[in-house]
């Protein structure tokens, strides 16, 4: 219950609100000190000459509680969080939305799939979101201010698939925000390289590299006409994909890092470009869960990370670029005072 917002308050007033023992001193009172005063609690001074008056209105900090995807605690610089982890579609259901009402979170869409038949360029990474205090959102860019959230609340979470044979993968959204799935890569014969959160690789005797969406990720590499016709990487939330030169097919570009759940995960990395199988090496798939090239079937993008699917080659009868991996929302709020 909050301190009345006039007329008289006691240091008993204080210690029943804030916590601590009596006998009590308003020294032990200042915001964002021992005895529980928020930091929010602005008309309460951190140090010096402190009044009765300055706590009208002030409230001890209540945490925010919610459910929805799976929960873990964590501590992040000596402060407790609940991390949220959705790797499908569901609801954010916010019971009490507390003293901060607001949250951080990751969004990654779909990744792109690698491009079948042959000279495949890999597929592009999906969206990728932050509102993370200090990171950054795809292409390097700024973060997005943190939502409001409310008592009594739910927010739908959708996640998107990556999806499967020469497509987009899927979009995700939250707190409306929504992180465009990732471009497929380019196919000799099968279509063209596709824009999307991050765009696909281009490939030899079809199109160039496929763009990438602002503040979300980067363009795919290019190819080679020429040789073992190297494709181009998909492009990744933290760079661009390589081009494909030489004998080699370009690398998927390198996804980004996030502390959220408290430990560094990279995540929304390109799929690699594939080469003709006479003497090429194919791309590796770039940091943050992109899959390889081949020379053969491409490897799938990584589920949970968003990674573009690797570019295929035609080392078989009908080969397949990879899946792309499936996108992921990840949500956290802080459960003390900080």
């Amino acid at each position: 219950m909050a301190i009345t917002g006039s007329g008289q308050v006691t240091l008993a007033d204080l210690q029943t609100e804030f916590g601590g023992s009596a006998p009590t001193a308003l020294s032990e009172y200042y915001r964002g000190g021992s005895e529980g005063v928020p930091s929010g609690a602005s008309s309460v001074p951190t140090s010096g000459e402190i009044k009765i008056s300055d706590f009208y209105g002030t409230s001890a900090y209540t945490p925010t509680a919610a459910t929805g995807g799976s929960t873990s605690d964590v501590t992040i610089s000596g402060r407790s969080y609940r991390v949220h982890t959705f790797t499908s579609s569901g609801t954010f259901a916010v019971t009490t939305a507390g003293t901060e009402a607001e949250v951080e979170f990751v969004l990654v869409a779909g990744g792109g799939t690698g491009g079948n038949q042959k000279h495949g360029g890999g597929g592009g990474a999906g969206g990728y979101i932050s509102s993370v205090v200090g990171e950054q959102s795809g292409a390097n860019s700024s973060v997005v201010s943190k939502p409001s959230i409310s008592n009594s609340t739910n927010y739908s979470i959708t996640v998107g698939a990556g999806n499967s044979n020469m497509s987009n993968g899927s979009n995700s959204s939250a707190f409306g925000s929504t992180a465009i799935g990732g471009g497929r890569g380019a196919s000799d014969g099968s279509g063209g390289a596709t824009s999307g959160g991050s765009g696909g690789g281009g490939g030899a005797f079809e199109s160039g590299p496929g763009s990438g969406t602002a503040n979300q990720g980067n363009a795919g590499g290019s190819f080679q006409q020429s040789g073992v016709y190297p494709a181009g990487g998909g492009g990744g939330a933290g760079a661009v994909g390589d081009a494909g030169s030489g004998s080699n097919g370009g690398n998927g570009g390198g996804g980004i890092s996030s502390s959220i759940t408290g430990s560094a995960a990279v995540r929304a990395g390109g799929g690699g470009g594939a080469t003709s199988p006479s003497g090429g090496t194919p791309g590796s798939g770039g940091s943050g869960g992109g899959g390889a090239g081949s020379e053969g079937n491409g490897t799938d993008g990584t589920d949970g990370f968003g990674g573009g699917g690797g570019g295929g080659e035609r080392n078989g009868s009908s080969p397949q670029g990879g899946d792309g991996g499936n996108g992921v929302c990840i949500i956290r709020y802080p459960l003390e005072a900080a």
